[in-house]
Order: C-alpha cells, then sequence, then structure tokens
C-alpha cells in the first residue's frame, strides 16, 4: 500500500484474518483513509448482467463487521448507462466479526445490471483514522436466505479515486465518479 494521497481506498486480496464465521482462506481487503467523504465506495464490472429470477431476487455477501450499526450500501447498476440503477440498499451489521448482509433487490431487476457498487461504511462521518474491512462470498439468493449460485465479480474500475488491476493496487490514479 502506498500513501498517495489519490488512493482513499486500497483493495488486495488477502489471507482471511479471522476464519471463525467464514473458513475461505482468501477475502478482499478494503483500507479506507481517515476523512474521506461519507459515500466513497468501489465497484466491481460484472461480465454479465445479473439474472434475478422469481426465487433469487437478492444478493447476499459476507462481511467482517467492525461493530454493529455500521451501514453497508450495495447500489447495482449498468457499466455502459450510470443512469440505470437500483437505487441504494443498505443493511446495517448486527455485530463484529463475520456474518452475512443480504440486499433484497427484485425480479423486476433481472437483466438490467452489470455493476455492483459498495460503500462499507455509508454516512459515517466520524471516522478520522484508518478503517479496515474485508468481504466475501458474493452470491445471489433468496431474501433472508445466503445459499444460492455464485457471482463472479471482475473488478476492473473505481468510485472515488482508486483502481485494482489484476495481482495488486494499481499506483495511478483512479478514474472519476460519473456524479
Amino acid at each position: 500500500f502506498g500513501s498517495d494521497e489519490n488512493h482513499k481506498i486500497q483493495l488486495e486480496i488477502v489471507d482471511n484474518p479471522n476464519p471463525t464465521g467464514n473458513d475461505s482462506s482468501r477475502v478482499l481487503k478494503i483500507v479506507e483513509q481517515a476523512n474521506q467523504t461519507v459515500w466513497q465506495g468501489f465497484f466491481f464490472n460484472l461480465d454479465d448482467k445479473i439474472s434475478f429470477t422469481d426465487t433469487y431476487t437478492s444478493i447476499s455477501v459476507d462481511v467482517h463487521s467492525l461493530r454493529a450499526g455500521q451501514m453497508v450500501t450495495l447500489k447495482l447498476d449498468d457499466k455502459d448507462n450510470a443512469t440505470l440503477n437500483s437505487g441504494d440498499v443498505k443493511v446495517a451489521t448486527k455485530g463484529s466479526g463475520w456474518e452475512t448482509l443480504t440486499f433484497n433487490f427484485s425480479a423486476d431487476h433481472n437483466g438490467l445490471f452489470n455493476n455492483m457498487v459498495f460503500i462499507m461504511d455509508f454516512g459515517d462521518a466520524a471516522e478520522s483514522m484508518v478503517t479496515t474491512h474485508y468481504i466475501d462470498n458474493i452470491r445471489l439468493s433468496q431474501p433472508s436466505v445466503n445459499t444460492a449460485g455464485t457471482l463472479s465479480p471482475k473488478f476492473d474500475g473505481a468510485v472515488g479515486g482508486v483502481t485494482l488491476e489484476e495481482g495488486g493496487i494499481d499506483t495511478g490514479p483512479g478514474r472519476a465518479e460519473a456524479w
């Protein structure tokens, strides 16, 4: 990781720091620098549009939460048309450590979106220190049920000045937000 001010969020695939509640060996580590905007996040571009069905209308994500009440936001959009989006879906964590958060959408969203935007602690203006988050196991699911097909996100974009290239962190400036 560099200390370049252009990188407010740094991403890296690392060994799971806490296998209690998640036995994956590798997870995505998200390091947010101090005093950033409350809406800053990152996104995954998907190779295909998300296929929701009448049964599988949610996306579940394993999150290593910092504390109860951490507001994690997921927004789906079309990488070729940013005006087409699901709106922000926010879910608060219940405790600290690994837990599964389920973001509910609708079968009406089937085939519309190929981009997933995450904001790990939306609205927390009090973060004056560097904050580290972890996520893993992004998957389609039934509302409140977390056992379904797997999405295969390919990170290749930026929100708020970060990019990740295969094999590590890009040291160049990230793309600017569309809004």
